[in-house]
């Protein structure tokens, strides 16, 4: 996890208000964090949520790289010698 430190993101303007209840746990954990970086509780929650969504979102993208894999493969074998025997025109 890769908290920014600091007042938080001048890039958030429309925010929503939500109220969530944790753990003591995760609570603690809520407060250690804005204490290292320097972000209120909210800003923390945010980022990490951010970080989540990115994460999610790049595992999706190879879940559905490596489902079309094979297709690809099958492709490329069946066009591998399509331009082999045409030579590419002299400029």
């Amino acid at each position: 996890m890769s908290l920014k430190t600091g007042a938080g993101d001048a890039r958030v303007t429309a925010r929503r208000q939500f109220t969530i209840t944790v753990s003591q746990e995760l609570g603690s954990y809520i407060e250690e964090l804005s204490a290292e970086t320097g972000m209120n509780k909210s800003a923390v929650v945010s980022q990490v949520l951010a970080e989540d969504r990115e994460r999610r979102k790049k595992q999706l993208l190879r879940e559905g790289y490596e489902e079309v894999a094979p297709y690809d493969q099958e492709l490329l074998q069946e066009f591998e010698h399509v331009d082999r025997d045409d030579s590419w025109p002299e400029y």
